[in-house]
């Protein structure tokens, strides 16, 4: 490593105008100007001794200046004074140092701190070589990923190279995420194709991935924020389905550009106002699309719904009944014909059905029941289970729930029983 200050006068000597070559060893130049020579050549020394301390980490002029001064020797580097020479013309005097210190002495020396940051700036250039290559390959959305990832690194410590910093790295990434364009259009599913805004022919982006934002049910039958990520082709382009079967069928899905829930958040808790014109930039490229796919129905398939005491005896209630149909209409199942379960035990119900109706029909028999119940110290809470009988296959699912008294929580357990099993069914509709 060879560093001085450049001299504009032409009395520099020849070794610092034109530095020798030197291998397993570094050297440090320095030219320092002042009224008369002690000036110059303390001036020179400050200026080697800064230089130094930025290979190491550390300030040492407190350290080793007067070791320097005086005998041109730092025995804790093993650095040396080789060359010096000082001259005056009609600007005053200057000093020129030339001073060499083996890099395997010298480099033993430098901070936990200064080495923790060579190893975080050497993170940093890997992740942006590879955001570069990603971004060659039409990746755009793992280029953003890893440029966001060098950030990340950055935001862990300090660093020295300004090309490093947390402020350059965040306008790469809102560059490449400024240059995503999606493009959802509706119909029996949702088309996606993402693209590039920049360039000669607008690439497509290859395995493009992207976060899509729905509406479910929960358990209670409320309505929640989900997301499901889905990556594009080679073509840029996804035709998406709903697969969650407790997403709602109709509606409004949000599209946008991917990126790690644990990379944001990392992020964001680094330094929040940092990340704001990105977020900012991250709903600008975020497009709406609707679900149009909401089921029209079968009036040839009949669901039969039944709730049960403990003892198998029917229930005449209604509220679990309309929790399971409710719950079907909310996620746009569609229409089906949904009655009250003639009879307790499955094969009774499914006979009586079969007497009723036409042929060829459709049963699907729903059953939930109570099965036991605790005290606890706010009240009481219950079991109730969900059997669901289609095609020939059963599923099962229980449900507790907690009430004030033993009634209150049967009712609840079986209210979120009926809308479990209401999920469930989603799937086979």
């Amino acid at each position: 490593m060879a560093s001085c200050a450049t001299s504009y006068s032409g009395i520099a000597p020849e070794w610092y105008r034109h530095p020798p070559t030197r291998v397993g060893a570094l050297q440090f130049m320095a030219e320092g100007t002042g009224e008369t020579p002690e000036d110059a050549e303390m001036n020179a020394l400050l200026n080697i001794m800064a230089q130094m301390g930025r290979g190491l980490g550390y300030s040492i002029e407190d350290l080793y200046m007067r070791e320097l001064s005086t005998t041109g020797r730092i025995d804790d580097l093993g650095a040396y004074i080789e060359e010096s020479y000082s001259a005056e013309d009609d600007e005053g005097w200057h000093s020129f140092i030339l001073a060499v210190a083996p890099s395997g002495t010298y480099y033993a020396n430098r901070s936990e701190e200064y080495m923790a940051m060579l190893e975080r700036e050497n993170d940093i250039r890997s992740a942006i070589r590879s955001a570069e290559e990603s971004y060659r390959l039409n990746h755009d959305t793992r280029a953003l990923t890893q440029m966001l990832g060098a950030l990340d690194k950055s935001l862990d410590g300090p660093v020295s190279d300004e090309s490093l910093q947390p402020m350059t790295l965040l306008s790469r990434a809102i560059e490449y995420l400024d240059a995503i364009e999606i493009d959802a259009v509706s119909g029996e599913s949702v088309d996606i194709s993402m693209w590039r805004r920049r360039g000669l022919f607008h690439p497509v982006i290859s395995e493009g991935e992207v976060e899509i934002v729905y509406r479910r049910l929960d358990s209670n039958g409320n309505e929640t924020v989900s997301s499901v990520v889905a990556k594009t082709g080679e073509n840029g382009h996804i035709s998406y389905v709903p697969t969650d079967p407790y997403a709602l069928r109709h509606g409004t899905i949000e599209i946008r550009p991917y990126i790690p829930e644990s990379l944001i958040s990392s992020l964001q808790e680094a330094d929040d106002v940092l990340m704001w014109p990105f977020m900012e930039k991250l709903d600008e490229c975020t497009v709406s699309a609707e679900l149009r796919n909401a089921q029209a129905g079968d009036e040839s398939c009949v669901i039969a719904f039944g709730s049960y005491q403990a003892n198998g005896d029917a229930i005449n209630d209604s509220s679990a009944f309309e929790a399971f149909s409710s719950y079907l209409e909310s996620a746009g199942a569609g229409a089906y014909p949904i009655v009250v379960a003639p009879g307790e035990e499955t094969e009774e119900i499914h006979d009586n059905l079969t007497a009723s109706y036409p042929a060829g029909t459709r049963f699907i028999i729903v059953r939930t029941g109570l099965v036991d119940s605790v005290s606890i110290p706010q009240g009481f809470a219950v079991r109730a289970d969900a059997q669901i009988f289609i095609d020939g296959i059963e599923e099962t699912a229980s449900a507790v729930a907690e009430g004030s008294s033993v009634e209150d929580a049967g009712a609840n357990a079986l209210k979120k029983a009926s809308r479990i099993a209401a999920g469930l069914l989603l799937s086979r509709l």
